[in-house]
């Protein structure tokens, strides 16, 4: 029996095999760049979102309501 004729799972044959000095796919997958906690927040303050006005629904920026909210007189 003959261990470098092998062939099996993970065992492909020797002609089929990847010759020396070739990576294959060298560069690979690209890698994702984290998001910033900056841009989570931009994303959710732009985000629509609905209110009851005088018993109308609308649609308005949280970010505006959230000014909007703080600068009223009470």
């Amino acid at each position: 029996m003959m261990a470098d004729d092998d062939v099996g799972y993970g065992k492909p044959p020797k002609h089929s095999r990847f010759k020396p000095g070739n990576n294959a796919n060298p560069k690979g997958r690209p890698k994702r760049k984290p998001v910033a906690i900056a841009d989570i927040i931009d994303n959710v303050l732009n985000g629509l979102a609905e209110y009851r006005e005088r018993g109308r629904t609308k649609k308005a920026r949280r970010r505006e309501l959230t000014i909007k909210t703080h600068a009223t007189i009470r």
